[in-house]
């Protein structure tokens, strides 16, 4: 719920650009056309949004995914995320573990890495879609 309550800002913001980008002249066409405001909102405005919906969610999982502060402080001695056991790695006497820390930060990219080829087609679109202005 608190990394919803952090997001979502930067969610409305980054989806109104893509949402404002769409001619109007779309919407219409399928109003003449006989299509009512549901349907024109499933088939024909979300597939022109899609791009911009795939490149938010993997900003959004990348800034959760690698939160650290928030868990830092929220979370118990016994559960804990992917950065804080990174952080873990260090100790008064040996100074940092390098060998661990770079095993961990490893494993911590993979579902990242994987996420971004999945969806690469997309993010192409979803980058450069509402950049240029008429």
């Amino acid at each position: 719920l608190l990394y919803i309550a952090t997001t979502l800002p930067f969610v409305i913001w980054m989806m109104l650009n893509f949402i404002e980008e769409i001619p109007k002249t779309i919407e219409h066409a399928a109003q003449i056309m006989g299509a009512g405001r549901i349907y024109t909102l499933r088939r024909v405005v979300m597939p022109l949004v899609a791009p911009g919906m795939v490149v938010t969610f993997l900003f959004i999982f990348i800034l959760n995914w690698s939160e650290f502060l928030l868990a830092l402080t929220l979370t118990q001695p016994r559960v804990i995320t992917l950065p804080i056991l990174l952080n873990k790695f260090q100790s008064a006497m040996e100074g940092r573990l390098y060998g661990p820390q770079a095993a961990i930060g490893t494993v911590i990219t993979i579902p990242v890495v994987i996420l971004g080829v999945l969806i690469q087609k997309h993010l192409i679109t979803g980058f450069s879609f509402g950049t240029i202005r008429k």
